[in-house]
């Protein structure tokens, strides 16, 4: 139910798609949808929260592998390449200011977790100012995807460099 919410909501925009058409596209009843979620902004939430979950797996996978700069890329790229965030983008941008506004819900603290958890696995100060950052350059890279360049190494470092100053200024 959760990708065909994501597909017809890429296709025709949140406001434009009716619970009706996510149920049968998900090739279930209308109750059995409304048994899972009662309105389209739960729906939408439980998306995210999905998405979201499956994206921070990778990235905790590739961090602890590659790095925490190769796990930034793949989030970035996953988040922008996402046909349901392209399609908004396209058809209805002000569908993801919310994003921009408070981080509250469960798709919320799922990703703070998460991104807590991504660099703890690359050794790094998982604390709330080092998730922060880390949030905001995915959610940029999400809202606003870059055709050149990649500054997920330079995040990278700057958090890096961000724990060895603050384990001197320990000393």
């Amino acid at each position: 139910m959760l990708e065909a919410a994501g597909r017809c909501f890429a296709d025709r925009g949140v406001r434009a798609t009716t619970m009706q058409e996510v149920a049968d596209a998900a090739g279930v009843a209308k109750g059995t949808l409304y048994n899972h979620v009662r309105t389209k902004p739960d729906l939408l939430d439980a998306l995210v929260l999905h998405r979201v979950r499956a994206l921070v797996e990778q990235a905790q996978t590739l961090s602890a592998e590659e790095g925490l700069g190769a796990a930034l890329r793949l989030t970035r790229a996953g988040l922008a390449a996402d046909p349901t965030l392209v399609g908004l983008r396209a058809r209805e941008p002000e569908q993801l200011v919310p994003l921009l506004g408070a981080w509250v819900g469960a798709g919320w603290d799922a990703a703070r977790a998460g991104c807590a958890a991504v660099l703890t696995a690359d050794h790094r100060s998982s604390g709330p100012d080092a998730v922060g950052i880390v949030l905001r350059h995915v959610l940029a890279g999400a809202l606003w995807p870059q055709e050149e360049g990649d500054d997920a190494d330079v995040i990278a470092e700057v958090l890096a460099r961000r724990d060895v100053a603050a384990a001197y200024l320990a000393q």
